[in-house]
């Protein structure tokens, strides 16, 4: 199954892109993407729903892809779109997925609706970027950019207009930034087409639009989140590899330590793609 272009109009009047992968009638499970991306990103697990009888449908943040930007939203609104797109759907409970930039997503769900999730699953999940000890394990790209958009946000929409328009314009050159920068295991799942492919055009068909959701996400990431980790009260799950160069394995273990009974699993040869790519079929097992 794959219906890759799907609009529902939410209350408010903006419209909400997402993407459905997997089996029609399969076990629901929502896909939030990483940083930046779309909800094509959720053609990396494709196969693996279809084995799994999972229903995986990806969705666009406000600004990205198909969906509307929101302005001045916040992390803790998310939720809102989640569980109005789930009831349009007719789904009383499902399970959630985010990857990367899309864990502070995954982690708010969590702690706002509860009641709604039968799971959630963090893969490489960014964590809090104002925790002393995280913050060392920004690199210095990472830092400057959270710091400026922190302390001077008006600087950051024009810089992600620009950077939105660069990585639109020269799709090749982008691929070539990603696999140099990256671990071996990475580099070696980017060599898959396949995945490469779902990354790149996650990227493409995110920012082909605006640059609305890029800049958003920025100020939310390097902002308080407007909750507690500790006040979360449903099963999570994480999974992070220990070479991974984008997102440093020392996020994962923040939400270990602070979600109350969190599950993790941390994968000592595996990066940042590779999990993500490699691994997403023992993830949903895992789920």
């Amino acid at each position: 199954m794959s219906n890759t272009a799907c609009i529902f109009k939410l209350r408010d009047g903006r419209n909400l892109g997402y993407a459905e992968y997997g089996k029609p009638d399969g076990t629901p499970i929502f896909y939030f993407h990483g940083y930046p991306g779309s909800r094509v990103e959720a053609e990396l697990a494709d196969k693996a729903a279809s084995h799994k009888n999972f229903r995986f449908i990806g969705i666009d943040r406000p600004g990205y892809g198909l969906s509307d930007s929101k302005p001045d939203r916040r992390l803790i609104d998310w939720p809102d779109d989640v569980t109005e797109l789930a009831d349009n759907l007719g789904f009383d409970k499902f399970h959630i997925i985010g990857l990367s930039g899309g864990g502070p997503y995954t982690a708010v769900c969590a702690w706002k609706i509860p009641s709604r999730l039968i799971s959630v699953g963090i893969i490489s999940g960014l964590g809090p970027v104002d925790v002393p000890g995280l913050r060392a394990r920004l690199s210095v790209f990472q830092r400057f950019w959270f710091s400026t958009a922190k302390h001077f946000p008006f600087i950051i929409k024009p810089a992600a207009y620009i950077v939105g328009r660069m990585l639109c314009r020269h799709p090749e050159e982008f691929r070539k930034i990603l696999k140099e920068r990256t671990s071996k295991s990475d580099k070696e799942a980017l060599d898959d087409p396949d995945i490469l492919r779902a990354f790149t055009n996650s990227f493409s068909e995110g920012l082909k639009r605006s640059s609305e959701g890029l800049n958003r996400d920025l100020l939310i990431y390097a902002n308080p989140w407007g909750f507690k980790l500790e006040d979360i009260r449903c099963k999570v799950k994480v999974w992070h590899g220990e070479k991974d160069h984008v997102v440093n394995a020392d996020f994962g273990r923040h939400y270990a330590k602070c979600i109350p009974g969190c599950q993790a699993e941390f994968f000592p040869d595996d990066g940042h793609f590779s999990l993500a790519g490699i691994k997403i079929e023992h993830i949903l097992d895992k789920l």
